[in-house]
This record gives structure tokens, sequence and C-alpha cells, in this order.
């Protein structure tokens, strides 16, 4: 598929959304990197996730997130992550290391920055532009979201194997009215999230995402 603008668009929307994200940290980086990913954890959780070794093992451990590991080395996982940009298996990259403590990194951010820039993927090369495109991604997800929620409504009326119980979407909407209500929007985001997700999201191009 050929790429348009960086408009953070999923690649692929198959049985539920999933877009992938490639992220590579030095170990100087590595509590940043973690404390990033467990903020957005409810879109992580959602994506296809491409991780240096080390990053991808803490994840694992310490939040239960599976990904993808790329080969061992700040070099060689850029190189792993900037091929699976140019197969366009990836929708953003996010690259976090420390550039003072040793100059052979900028080898591997020329080599990100070179595939990134190629297929207009984002990349994030600091914890700040990082939550910018995580958020994005989650702006994304919700949206999609909705619009299961409409179209679930929809179908649930005409459902009559429902009973009067609520399907995926009614829970979804619940979810979203509390956040109106009480503030508590990360949690009824995730809640409409996982609503939509286990309802199965319909392919991309009825989501008019194309």
């Amino acid at each position: 598929m050929q790429r348009g603008s960086a408009d953070l668009t999923p690649t692929t929307f198959a049985d539920q959304w999933r877009a992938g994200v490639g992220i590579v940290a030095h170990e100087s980086a590595h509590t940043e990197a973690l404390f990033l990913v467990e903020q957005y954890m409810w879109v992580a959780s959602r994506c296809r996730l491409v991780m240096s070794p080390g990053l991808g093992l803490l994840c694992g451990s310490g939040l239960e997130l599976a990904a993808r590991f790329t080969t061992a080395g700040v070099q060689q996982s850029a190189e792993d992550v900037a091929a699976q940009v140019s197969s366009e298996e990836l929708d953003a990259v996010v690259y976090l290391a420390n550039p003072l403590a040793n100059p052979r990194w900028d080898a591997a951010l020329r080599t990100l920055v070179r595939a990134c820039n190629a297929r207009n993927v984002p990349l994030a090369t600091n914890a700040a532009t990082a939550r910018a495109v995580l958020a994005e991604l989650g702006a994304r997800l919700l949206r999609a979201a909705e619009e299961t929620v409409t179209r679930g409504r929809k179908e649930d009326s005409f459902d009559n194997r429902n009973h009067g119980n609520p399907g995926a979407a009614e829970e979804a909407a619940a979810a979203a009215a509390a956040a109106s209500d009480t503030g508590e929007t990360a949690l009824a985001q995730d809640k409409v999230a996982s609503a939509a997700v286990a309802g199965m999201f319909p392919l991309r191009g009825e989501l008019g995402l194309d």
C-alpha cells in the first residue's frame, strides 16, 4: 500500500484494530521508555509492537506486554525497525537514547530518519514527541471505536437475539457517558476501546479511514 500523508492511520484492519509501532531504546533510556509505555498502556496493548530486546523484556515482565524483539544492539535494532518501515509494516517509530553518551547512536538515528522520511512514517526521538505520536494513535483508536459504537447501536436495534441485553456498543456508550459525568476519561477510553475491539472492528474502508 502506498502511504499518503503521515496521519498515523493504521495500515491494516483485520479482526481488530492494530497499528504497528517500533520502539528502540538504549539501556540509558529504558526507565523513560518503560514509563512512557505504561502511561499509554491502553494504546500500546492494542498495537503490534516491535521493540529492542532490553526494553521488550522489561515491558514483558513489568507490564505483561507482548512484543516482537529486534536484533540486540542499538544499530542492529534500528536497522531491523527501518526494514519494517520500508516494508510498510510499521505506522510509527519511537527512538530513545542519550545522544551525548555515544556518538555511534547517531548512526542508528540516521538509519531510522532515512527510512521514516522515505515512507512518510512519524519518528519520535524524545519522550515529548513520543507522547504526541501515541496520543494521536489513541485518538485514531477512539474515533474508530466511536464509529463502531454507532454502527453497533443500529445493529443491536434489529438484533432480537440480544433480548434486551446491552451489547458491546451499549457498554462502550455507557463508558463514554461515565467519562463525561465523572471525568474518569482514561478509564472510560479503555472501556470504549475494549468494547469496540471485543465487537471486532470493521475493515478500514468501512471506517472511511483510507
